[in-house]
């Protein structure tokens, strides 16, 4: 499977595992200008926030992911 057919989400979460939390940011802020409502985009980014011991900007990100994801 090329880059190209790789959904972008599954790239940043691969960057995050690698620990290249610039690189899956970029991807994650792609996504939500194209989409402020994607679930997985806000979740990510509030991973990356928990990565950099950031708690609060964390949750602030990751609770309009599970709002969205309980409709």
């Amino acid at each position: 499977m090329s880059n190209s057919q790789v959904p972008p989400e599954q790239i940043a979460v691969e960057r995050l595992s690698r620990g290249d939390m610039d690189g899956a940011a970029l991807i994650i802020e792609q996504l939500l200008e194209e989409n402020p409502q994607n679930a997985d985009a806000l979740c990510l980014k509030g991973r990356i926030f928990f990565h950099r011991r950031q708690t609060n900007q964390a949750l602030e990100w990751m609770e309009p992911s599970l709002a969205i994801n309980r409709d």
